[in-house]
């Protein structure tokens, strides 16, 4: 992938469930730019969830919880692909960031 142009954003990132009750997500791979200072925002429609960066987190925490979270920046350095889950209830969901210098 190319890099981005302009300055930080904040990547919005959907919670929702699917009909079984599974956890979903509107983007399973969001790129960010550590170079940029980007940031993610997971929120959902009154959905309450958990973001958990179990093998290491890009961000200052590690751990998210509520139905509107923000990550904060990118800590510096960051970078390479970093799966976290998103747990509804006792249901997960395993999507990745991919950051890039």
């Amino acid at each position: 992938m190319g890099s981005q142009v302009g300055g930080a954003s904040v990547k919005l990132i959907v919670v929702g469930v699917d009909a079984q009750g599974n956890p979903t997500v509107d983007f399973a791979n969001v790129d960010l730019w550590s170079t940029l200072g980007d940031q993610c925002k997971w929120v959902s429609s009154n959905i309450s969830f958990q973001i958990n960066f179990a093998a290491g987190s890009p961000f200052g925490a590690s751990k998210f919880s509520g139905t509107s979270v923000a990550s904060g920046a990118l800590q510096p350095g960051a970078t390479g692909a970093y799966k976290y889950s998103v747990q509804v209830g006792s249901k997960i969901l395993d999507p990745q960031i991919s950051v890039h210098p």
